[in-house]
């Protein structure tokens, strides 16, 4: 790669003729990469016979079929990616992070690809990727309305591969490192002389094999080349650390009044980075923009990639395929064109024997007759001739199908699928063998699936790295849940939010500005694909275990897609024994029978207790039993309300523990000694 003649370009001539260096750099380390894709996707259009041997073809009038085998290979592998849809998860790293803000930054990424359309961006990569060895999506920044001024992050598909220019330099497969990216798209000129009046529309950039024109701009459509240019541009400035733990640019005003105590531990030179988007012709800037990113938001999907000796090829499934394509084609054709050629298998008979009935002879090869009549005539021994018979059909030629079947079986070991992976019938024995081999099929080709993966954690730092810039203001926006419910969240302003434990009302702020978070990457199918999988594996439970039904049903009808299937789940969940009952917000857990009828046995006694005192006579010492007693027992009855609160099981100890205090209350309410000799003898027999 050329070195730059310019860092940080500041002029329109400058950013061209840095633009149409770098491009040159990587259409020349691109170019035979590039030329052998470009075959590639022919060949997956059809394009498969070499321009020689089909003209020499047509003109002998011979067949060139082409049966395009490839196409079904290519969509087993992105299919399969389609059903398997990668899913980011946010985590909190410090700085004031934690989990409630994890969880909303995690369902606004989610919002994110469901309200741009993410997945078609995804399999359109994964697609080019398995097809060609390489495809390209990215993110861009636009108003979410066109009365407002809050920025929203989309997600951008690229159709067309071959229109991506990428750093030569870069080598980490998620393209991370890269300093700089261009894409390249075609737009109607009267268009965007509406938007750029000064538009120039002088020719002066190349361009790479298998973008979609010869040159930048097409006079006679009235097309205009237009590409848009990211590039990292840096600056060189000092980096202090004070005592705090905090770092500091050179130049901030918090350096000018540091509180007391706290002073510059350490100092080093180091490099801001800005991420600048250009929108360019081939001879002007049109216009230029600063994307509040870490990284340039451009994510390339590979395939299978090699470095010889420098020289990087990255390849899919087509490119080893494309011979045994080549020759399926061949041995179909010449199958087909060898039968062809064989004559129609005719009736023999003597001369003579269909003059009589001759139109119907001469249409028994395409008409059903309920009999055809011949006429009898006498060979030269004298002899009447045998009748007319029809002779034995002409053999499929043996040799061509025997070729053509390995061909095939080649098409099959260059991709990695086999009849199993294809869902055909192979030579498995067993039906675990069979998933073995469906199992082989996926692992061959797996690389394509786990390489959009390791892209995507990089998608998902991205993302994280701009929400801070693009989502800064006060505003309501909707996040996704994992299950694809939609919930509105206010951001960047304390609002009251209804706690989902506890009921209670409280006040939260979801600071998007604030916090350290990263992200990882998991794989699987998607929450409808989950949910119907779960509910056919809960029917399957349930018949090996009918009493499951009695203890899960109502679980198992929400997982359902029923119509009215919460309404049957609520009276399955109402007829639950105790205990197993989901508690609502707001209720409390139901005692268990024992302990309530141990709660009105106790309830009867001090009943019974109260009664007994009232008999006693009054004075001095009735009154203080009296009050200590009910002092007591008010006291007990408090102490017992909270321990009972707080079981969750009728256990055997628990009825002890409760036979155990009752026993304790009678002991204390027995009356004094001194008490029992003041009564009169039968008060104190009525009292014991």
């Amino acid at each position: 790669m050329a070195e730059d003649t310019l860092k940080n370009p500041s002029k329109d001539e400058d950013v061209i003729k840095q633009l149409n260096q770098r491009m040159a750099a990587a259409i020349s380390f691109t170019h035979a990469n590039n030329a052998e894709a470009l075959i590639d996707l022919k060949m997956l259009s059809g394009e498969q016979w070499d321009d020689n041997a089909k003209r020499l073809r047509e003109q002998e009038n011979r067949p060139a079929l082409t049966v395009n085998k490839l196409q079904t290979f290519v969509h087993q592998v992105t299919n399969n990616q389609r059903q398997n849809s990668p899913g980011i998860k946010v985590h909190p790293v410090g700085d004031g992070a934690d989990k409630d803000g994890a969880e909303v930054r995690q369902g606004l990424i989610r919002h994110i690809e469901y309200d741009s359309n993410a997945k078609t961006a995804y399999a359109t990569a994964v697609n080019s990727a398995a097809a060609i060895g390489f495809g390209y999506f990215r993110l861009i920044t636009d108003y979410s309305s066109t009365e407002s001024f809050d920025q929203c992050i989309k997600f951008k598909r690229i159709r067309n591969s071959f229109s991506v220019y990428c750093d030569p330099a870069s080598v980490e497969l998620d393209g991370s490192d890269a300093t700089w990216w261009a894409i390249s798209e075609f737009v109607n000129e009267d268009d965007l002389k509406a938007d750029f009046p000064d538009l120039d529309l002088t020719d002066n950039l190349k361009k790479g094999i298998g973008d979609s024109s010869e040159t930048w701009w097409d006079n006679s459509n009235k097309m205009v080349r237009v590409v848009d240019y990211y590039s990292i541009e840096t600056k060189e400035k000092t980096l202090h650390r004070l005592t705090t733990g905090e770092s500091v640019w050179e130049g901030d005003p918090v350096l000018e009044a540091l509180p007391f105590g706290v002073r510059i531990q350490k100092s080093r030179r180091s490099e801001i980075r800005k991420v600048i988007l250009r929108k360019c012709t081939g001879a002007q800037v049109l216009e230029e923009t600063e994307i509040k990113s870490d990284w340039i938001p451009v994510f390339p999907v590979y395939g299978d990639e090699l470095d010889i000796e420098g020289k990087v090829i990255r390849s899919g499934i087509v490119r080893a395929a494309r011979d045994p394509q080549k020759m399926y084609n061949y041995w179909v054709s010449t199958a087909t064109e060898e039968y062809a050629l064989r004559p129609k298998v005719p009736f023999i008979g003597a001369l003579g024997q269909f003059e009589t009935m001759g139109l119907e002879w001469a249409q028994a090869n395409n008409r059903s007759f309920s009999y055809l009549e011949y006429d009898p005539v006498v060979a030269a021994n004298g002899q009447l001739a045998p009748p007319p018979q029809r002779q034995m059909m002409v053999d499929v030629p043996a040799g061509a199908i025997t070729m053509l079947m390995h061909a095939n079986d080649d098409i099959k070991a260059t991709t990695g699928l086999f009849d199993s992976s294809l869902g055909n019938e192979g030579n498995a024995t067993s039906g675990i063998q069979e998933r073995a081999q469906q199992q082989q099929g996926s692992l061959a080709n797996y690389h394509y699936t786990d390489n959009l993966n390791m892209t995507m954690r990089h998608v998902g730092r991205t993302i994280l790295s701009m929400i801070p810039h693009y989502y800064d203001a006060p505003r309501v926006e909707r996040i996704l849940g994992i299950d694809e419910t939609v919930e509105s969240v206010t951001l960047n302003a304390p609002h009251e939010r209804k706690n989902k434990k506890t009921g209670a009302v409280e006040m939260v702020l979801h600071d998007m500005t604030s916090g350290k978070y990263d992200c990882t990457v998991s794989t699987g199918p998607a929450y409808t694909t989950m949910r119907q999988e779960s509910a056919q594996q809960m029917i399957e439970a349930a018949q090996a275990n009918p009493k499951l039904w009695d203890v899960a049903g109502d679980k198992m009808v929400r997982a359902f897609d029923w119509v009215n299937g919460d309404e049957i789940a609520d009276r399955l969940e109402k007829a639950l024994p105790p205990g197993l009952a989901d508690i609502k917000e707001g209720e409390e857990q139901p005692l268990p029978p024992e302990v309530q009828q141990q709660i009105a046995q106790m309830e009867q006694t001090i009943q019974a207790m109260d009664e007994e005192l009232q008999k006693a006579q009054s004075g001095i010492q009735k009154a203080q039993i009296d009050s200590e007693t009910k002092i007591q027992i008010e006291q007990m009855k408090a102490e017992l309300q909270l321990e009972l609160a707080d079981r969750n099981n009728d256990t055997k100890k628990d009825v002890e523990e409760i036979k155990g205090a009752i026993a304790m209350l009678l002991q204390h309410m027995q009356p004094p000694p001194q008490l029992t000799e003041e009564l009169n003898e039968p008060e104190a027999q009525e009292y014991e």
